[in-house]
């Protein structure tokens, strides 16, 4: 059904990263989606291991990459860290320019942009910015991003829970005293984070509505049934694209899409199907 070929590539500022590319079995693919993975996930888990082989069945090529963002930390070739941990926002903008510059190697002027979660956040952010590139943007459970992004992870029990602004304080001390890269421990998931890498996604991570706005192409915007909607604002997101946004609310299904792992690829590849047929 699908070639499966491991890859490593280099994004503008030097980082590689690490991904697979999904090749139809029957001929070359005319259109491509990067799948752009959620907080501390990576390219083999959620939504970037479910869609491939579906975007397969239609003639779809994808890649399926890690941001640097992926999973809580780690190391490559030395013993220098990087991870969800240690994650800036401005990251996620180079690795998914970085993806999409692989996929226009291979012959894709244009790409879906499939983000999941934080993913979700940082694609609709690349979308707004780079418009011409992307065919399609599909914002699966993407959080609400915006200057509120950790307060209201921390209020929904995540992060620092009730100790929100003591760890900001913190944080801001260690930053201030050039200790950024101190690892705080918060109480909640993801249970570990930067002093850099929380001032950073304090004040950095833009809004998904907002950019929903901006970008002028088509959305579709989806979370499921069992998903807040103040945490996941696909309403939101859709009222502010208008007619270009294509809301889902996905029955029983949860942020990770589990037990309805076909349902959800069932209405994304139908979206694509119908809305980027006939695009160059």
């Amino acid at each position: 059904m699908m070639r499966t070929e491991l890859l490593t590539f280099e994004v503008a500022d030097g980082f590689p990263l690490d991904g697979v590319v999904y090749t139809p079995d029957a001929g070359a693919a005319k259109r491509a989606a990067l799948l752009v993975h959620g907080k501390v996930m990576n390219f083999y888990t959620g939504p970037g291991r479910i869609l491939p082989p579906h975007l397969a069945r239609l003639g779809w090529s994808s890649l399926s990459m890690n941001r640097r963002g992926h999973d809580l930390g780690g190391i490559r070739n030395s013993r220098d860290s990087y991870g969800g941990a240690w994650e800036k926002f401005g990251d996620s903008q180079f690795d998914i320019a970085g993806g999409v510059a692989e996929l226009k190697r291979r012959g894709f002027s244009r790409v879906a942009l499939i983000g999941h979660s934080f993913g979700g956040i940082s694609s609709a952010a690349y979308a707004a910015a780079h418009a011409e590139e992307v065919a399609a943007l599909v914002l699966c459970s993407a959080g609400g991003g915006g200057r509120d992004y950790l307060a209201q992870s921390s209020r929904r029990g995540m992060l620092a829970g009730e100790r929100h602004a003591e760890v900001d304080a913190e944080a801001r001390r260690l930053v201030a005293e050039g200790r950024g890269d101190q690892i705080i421990p918060v109480p909640g998931w993801w249970y570990a984070i930067t002093a850099a890498s929380w001032v950073d996604l304090s004040e950095k991570v833009p809004s998904t509505v907002e950019n929903a706005r901006l970008y002028p192409g088509p959305i579709l915007a989806l979370r499921g049934s069992k998903e807040a909607p103040d945490a996941y604002p696909v309403e939101a997101v859709a009222a502010a694209a208008g007619t270009r946004a294509t809301l889902a609310v996905i029955p029983g299904a949860d942020h990770f899409y589990n037990g309805v792992e076909a349902e959800f690829a069932r209405v994304v590849c139908d979206w694509l199907s119908k809305t980027v047929t006939g695009q160059a």
